[in-house]
């Protein structure tokens, strides 16, 4: 065919050309009009003319950009009357192939191919396309699309009077029900119509993120929401993805002195959803005790006693290296774990989520895996009749991922669900306000699995951790080094990164937060496991930020500690009931207490320090001025004197004062001077004798005792415990 020796090198570019030559010939002439066939073949330059003539044989391949109907961009909907048999093909991307996915998105395309390909993907291809003018779209068309209450009477009262309206429809006609506005006319007309209606219904919307009387009674959720203004890049990833999946413009911006106000623009159903998003937020955020800022905790490090097996599990989810071939060959070999690692790996380096939790503790560090009894995988998984979500059998390990979505992009799940498609890995998504759940392999023989995709923003908040052995994340590119979500390494819990694998290995755990419901189902949850608790329960409360020296947090009444003061109320001051027992965190106090206890273990029999938790009376106006100062060591009759018994602290309270308050105090006792009577004039020393630390008074049978430390740094603020009078 080609008789030219210097074309020999690309005979065969040559060859596939004229191949696509008579397949677009023999496209043309499926079209049954010949007249509009023969003005396509001319030269006039008119190509109306040819968009014409492929339109009335293909008209069935119109595609319309979601960008322009207030939907996802680089999304098309195809806009004619389909069939039940086209539903597949309803919605499309562009082929990465076409020039025109390089160019800005046109409004309107014809393909010549739609690629529809297995269930595992959404979307169809469109492939072999061309950009269309909307006054090209002859055919008549009925388009039918939801519209909220709120809108329809925003249409029927502004839109449909306005003068702009009737230019734009003059032949269009339309209609409205209930919930629905039906379009019907040329498909072009139509198209503009909508296009309008769409831009038109797109309104502001305002609210403040924290009303003012909120934070006025609530000074912890005050300071992090000043927090939040110093960081409102925190939500840049929610913003992206609202103006790309929604075409809604959302702004955090600052607002007084104190608050945070939310900017909006999108239609009404779209504002309902990112207000709901954001009432969330601030729902996690009355929990928090102090957000964490963008880079909190530890960063990943390297085990001091390596662990080669760890850290090629670690890689085998960390590493940019690794290929296409080698995911395959994990997917088509590997159990329902090995499938959860390719998916892990996905999320972490392509899609720069931060894994962390039970799939670490449980596989990465442990490698270990149970199954339920029943060998049937498809009863391993139910739906909560309540929330619609997937939940797998308890007796499954690892039973599911845990990952933060990134802070500094944009998460596509649809893309995200797509990368799956290679690997013949089904999933099933959720959404929650505050994260995406996803179902993977249902009906797989391996058997299923669940991710939880948990928004950045919203991860901010989670500023404490249940147990050490959660505490760990694998992030991309560190193939041997695990970081730490919560830094666990200073006084009092003086945990490192080997311990915490330790703990994995033997099978044992530290409770790091005040026990409550919640935390109830987590512990026998771990026993469940063969977990066994160890040591003293921890509360490790978040540092607040610098500005603020003190934080307090309610302590919940399951709470062994709560219970154990209730208890001593009733047998001691039985006229009086606990109203409420904050927790105490200030940093200052802490750092000097916990250095004073290593100097008096020194100095003791075995190192024990005699740490004891004693009441301490004092005025409630005294109160706020000891949190944040700590005790004054030159005020031995006010402010030294701590009993175990609630009664004899009660009588330094306000004792005038409807609601009084009393303070539950650490105190490193060391070596007890111990002394007859009670700690009053001459026996009231002002430091303590030699070889001692403290002084306790035995006033006699029958009475509580008191006691007295000297140096202020051997006293720390624990709780504080508000309580009223019975009537």
């Amino acid at each position: 065919m080609i008789n030219n020796n210097e074309l020999d090198d690309i005979d065969h570019l040559l060859r596939r050309a004229l191949l696509r030559w008579e397949t677009f010939q023999r496209f043309f002439k499926i079209n049954e009009d010949e007249h509009l066939r023969n003005l396509s073949q001319t030269f006039s330059g008119k190509w109306s003319y040819i968009a014409r003539a492929l339109l009335a044989g293909h008209s069935e391949n119109v595609y319309v950009a979601l960008k322009e109907l207030n939907g996802r961009i680089h999304q098309y909907c195809r806009y004619n009357d389909v069939t039940e048999e086209e539903t597949r093909k309803q919605i499309a991307k562009l082929d990465k192939a076409t020039t025109l996915s390089r160019l800005p998105q046109p409004s309107i395309v014809l393909a010549r191919d739609v690629i529809c390909t297995t269930d595992v993907r959404k979307l169809s291809i469109l492939s072999f396309i061309g950009s269309i003018q909307p006054a090209w779209l002859d055919k008549s068309l009925i388009r039918k699309f939801e519209l909220t209450s709120k809108e329809i009477i925003y249409f029927q009262t502004n839109i449909r009077p306005s003068d702009d309206f009737k230019l734009v429809s003059q032949h269009v006609c339309n209609t409205v029900d209930n919930k629905a506005l039906e379009l019907s006319g040329n498909a072009g007309q139509v198209f503009e119509t909508e296009r309008f209606i769409c831009q038109q219904l797109i309104r502001p919307h305002d609210w403040n993120l924290v009303d003012d009387d909120q934070l006025c009674r609530d000074k912890n959720l005050k300071m992090n929401v000043e927090s939040i203004r110093k960081g409102l890049s925190m939500f840049f990833p929610l913003i992206w993805r609202f103006e790309n999946e929604k075409q809604a413009i959302v702004r955090v911006m600052k607002d007084g002195i104190y608050s945070c106000k939310i900017l909006v623009e999108s239609r009404d159903k779209d504002n309902e959803t990112i207000r709901e998003e954001f009432d969330y937020f601030v729902k996690w955020l009355r929990k928090c005790v102090s957000i964490q800022h963008l880079h909190s905790g530890i960063s990943p490090q390297r085990l001091q006693k390596p662990d080669a097996e760890i850290e090629e599990r670690i890689r085998l989810v960390a590493d940019p290296g690794r290929t296409q071939v080698d995911l395959m060959q994990d997917v088509l070999y590997g159990s329902r774990e090995i499938r959860m690692q390719v998916v892990a790996w996905i999320a972490v380096v392509e899609f720069d989520c931060k894994l962390e939790g039970g799939f670490i503790r449980d596989w990465i560090i442990d490698h270990r895996s149970s199954r339920p009894s029943n060998l049937d995988p498809k009863i391993w998984m139910t739906f909560n009749p309540k929330t619609g979500l997937p939940e797998l059998d308890s007796n499954l390990v690892p039973a599911d991922l845990d990952c933060y979505l990134p802070l500094d992009k944009y998460f596509d799940l649809e893309h995200f669900i797509d990368r799956m498609h290679p690997f013949k890995i089904k999933v099933k998504p959720f959404r929650q306000p505050w994260r995406y759940v996803l179902l993977f392999d249902e009906d797989a023989p391996t058997g299923p699995f669940i991710m939880d995709l948990i928004e950045p923003h919203i991860a901010l908040t989670h500023d404490r951790i249940d147990f050490n052995v959660n505490n760990l994340y694998v992030k991309r590119g560190f193939t041997r080094e695990l970081g730490q979500r919560i830094d666990l390494s200073e006084p009092p819990c003086s945990i490192q990164l080997d311990d915490i694998i330790d703990d994995i290995r033997k099978y044992q755990f530290r409770i790091l937060r005040p026990i409550d419901e919640f935390m109830e189902e987590r512990i026998v949850k771990m026993k469940r496991r063969g977990y066994k608790q160890i040591g003293e329960p921890f509360s490790i409360i978040p540092t607040p930020p610098s500005k603020y020296r003190m934080v307090s947090v309610e302590l919940s009444s399951h709470s062994p500690e709560y219970k154990r003061i209730q208890e001593k109320f009733r047998e001691k001051l039985s006229d009086y009931y606990i109203f409420s027992i904050e927790e105490i965190k200030n940093d200052e106090i802490q750092k000097a207490y916990e250095a004073m206890k290593c100097i008096i273990a020194h100095e003791c029999p075995n190192s024990n320090s005699n740490e004891m938790k004693l009441f301490h009376g004092t005025r409630t106006r005294n109160i706020n001025s000891l949190l944040e100062n700590g005790f004054d060591d030159r005020y031995f009759n006010i402010e030294a004197h701590y009993a175990d018994d609630p009664s004899k602290s009660h009588e330094y309270t306000s004792l005038d004062d409807d609601v009084q308050m009393m303070l539950y105090c650490k105190a490193i006792m060391g070596n007890i001077d111990v002394i007859k009577g009670e700690l009053n004039g001459d026996k009231v020393k002002a430091s303590a004798s030699i070889g001692y630390h403290s002084s306790k008074g035995l006033p006699g049978p029958g009475l509580p005792a008191e006691y007295i430390v000297y140096r202020n740094t051997q006293i720390m603020p624990n709780l504080k415990i508000t309580y009223k009078k019975r009537k």
